[in-house]
């Protein structure tokens, strides 16, 4: 009985950090996702005699158009550090330029594109939900960050250890232990 009990503690003890991270990640999830705005109370804010204009921050962290150097990660992978353009549109966070060339730098395989569309040039900026079905682009100012999420299917595949081509070239690492 005393086993038992004991086992039991044990088995909630070991489930419990799991269910609270699984919760957080939900809601981090829910928050960023969010379209719905948030009003600001600028009574709080020191110096409230000073006209400040919060309401670019309802909708969360505004983008300001502009070329930004950021991370590009596909599918929670660091896969360069890019020069992407925002453009404006309209609305307080900018639209970044996603060109085929930075995709393709990235992992994207081009060639996966939906056939029905056709692109002049690796300068042109893609709506990617429209080219790739199911694939999602999320910029975090914070950490200065691409987070570009792809089905497996539009993926390029690599052989294991092979650097991101730039410039054209291909390049493969050389295994540590080969080294002189």
């Amino acid at each position: 009985m005393l086993f038992q009990r004991s086992l039991l503690c044990l088995t909630i003890g070991a489930a419990l950090p799991f269910s609270v991270s699984a919760a957080n990640s939900a809601a981090e999830k829910t928050v960023v996702e969010s379209d719905e705005a948030v009003e600001f109370n600028e009574q709080f804010l020191l110096n409230s005699s000073a006209n400040i204009d919060i309401s670019r921050y309802a909708y969360g962290n505004p983008v300001l158009a502009g070329t930004y150097r950021v991370k590009v990660n596909l599918n929670n992978a660091l896969k360069s550090t890019s020069e992407i353009t925002f453009n404006e549109n309209g609305t307080p966070r900018a639209s970044a330029c996603l060109t085929p060339l930075l995709l393709t730098q990235a992992g994207v395989d081009p060639a996966a594109m939906r056939d029905d569309v056709e692109v002049d040039d690796n300068t042109t900026c893609l709506d990617i939900k429209k080219y790739y079905p199911g694939a999602t682009a999320n910029y975090d100012s914070g950490k200065q960050a691409m987070d570009l999420n792809f089905p497996q299917i539009y993926i390029l595949k690599r052989p294991a250890g092979m650097l991101t081509p730039h410039c054209g070239k291909m390049a493969f690492r050389r295994p540590s232990s080969l080294m002189i």
